[in-house]
């Protein structure tokens, strides 16, 4: 990626652990930037194993309401150790263990449908 190809970015507040950095919010001029970026960033898992201090992470920007499922998601994957969740233009995604269908957290309603919240 080039710098031309990203349009502004700014550090948020310092950290509260003195050893951190602050975290850095970027935006990208072009979608297909971004989902190249977004595509490329499970390769930076070797880097934050090498690095533990100076760990990556490349978050999207979600919507108050998709932010609120994706929570909820993640209590579900504590309390049942789940495998993984993430997100994907703008849809959560909840796998329970390696190798089970990915189930796309849309709604609320799809929460209730797999069982992941009581209705």
């Amino acid at each position: 990626m080039k710098a031309e190809e990203i349009s502004v970015s700014h550090r948020l507040s310092p950290a509260l652990d003195k050893n951190s950095q602050p975290a850095i919010i970027g935006r990208l001029c072009s979608r297909k930037t971004r989902d190249a970026v977004f595509s490329q960033r499970h390769q930076l898992r070797s880097h934050n194993k090498a690095h533990p201090k100076g760990r990556i992470f490349i978050n999207e920007s979600l919507t108050k309401i998709n932010r609120r499922r994706f929570n909820l998601c993640l209590q579900f994957k504590k309390k049942k150790n789940a495998k993984f969740i993430w997100t994907k233009h703008g849809v959560t995604y909840l796998s329970e263990s390696e190798g089970a269908e990915a189930m796309a957290i849309k709604t609320e309603d799809d929460l209730v449908k797999y069982g992941t919240i009581n209705s």
